[in-house]
């Protein structure tokens, strides 16, 4: 592969990102918004869920005083749940 073949392969791949990048619509939470999220971890005091873009969603144990034993058992990590955000640190 001469120089030229190089750079024109180049420029493709880095269009390529640029795609990418643009079609990338990353909006932050914030107050008000639900999000689609799956639960990575429960413990004793709260249950974190991963909601995107290497954020989590932290859900006091507290909160979950309203479910049923139904609802509850659905709380399990690796399964998909809509959380409702109250307050971001991102704002």
């Amino acid at each position: 592969m001469n120089q030229v073949e190089l750079d024109t392969a180049e420029e493709d791949q880095n269009s390529l990102r640029w795609q990418e990048w643009e079609n990338y619509s990353y909006v932050a939470p914030k107050r008000g918004d639900v999000r689609k999220g799956v639960i990575v971890q429960v413990r004793p005091d709260v249950i974190v869920v991963d909601i995107g873009s290497k954020l989590d969603a932290i859900i006091p144990i507290r909160e979950l005083e309203r479910l049923s034993q139904e609802e509850l058992d659905e709380l399990y990590v690796g399964n998909t749940i809509q959380v409702f955000i109250l307050r971001s640190t991102i704002e």
